[in-house]
């Protein structure tokens, strides 16, 4: 069994979004009451593991999860790796894009 960082219901109440704290996002159909698979995204800190801050839906496939290290990360049902993150910045200097890994 996974530890569970936190939860999240779609916006249908269709499906629930598990961040574990080992590998990703575990997507759970409700009306199946069965799980359906995992996004998972790589270890992006240097302490040991994967620390969810939080999780919530932006529409009914797709969740936004805050990371420990600085990221927002983006995970979709039906995807099997993470769709891409944001690094938040210091404060003042807003939100830079890195999904294509460059830095800011």
């Amino acid at each position: 069994m996974q530890s569970v960082g936190s939860a999240a219901v779609s916006p249908s109440g269709e499906r629930v979004a598990v961040a574990n704290l080992h590998n990703g996002i575990d997507w759970y159909s409700v009306s199946h009451k069965s799980y359906a698979m995992t996004t998972k995204f790589k270890n992006t800190t240097n302490r040991g593991g994967n620390y969810v801050v939080g999780i919530v839906f932006i529409d009914e496939d797709t969740v936004a999860v805050g990371h420990i290290d600085g990221k927002v990360i983006f995970a979709s049902c039906g995807i099997p790796f993470m769709t891409g993150h944001l690094r938040v910045a210091e404060p003042n200097q807003g939100m830079c894009d890195t999904t294509a890994e460059a830095d800011c």
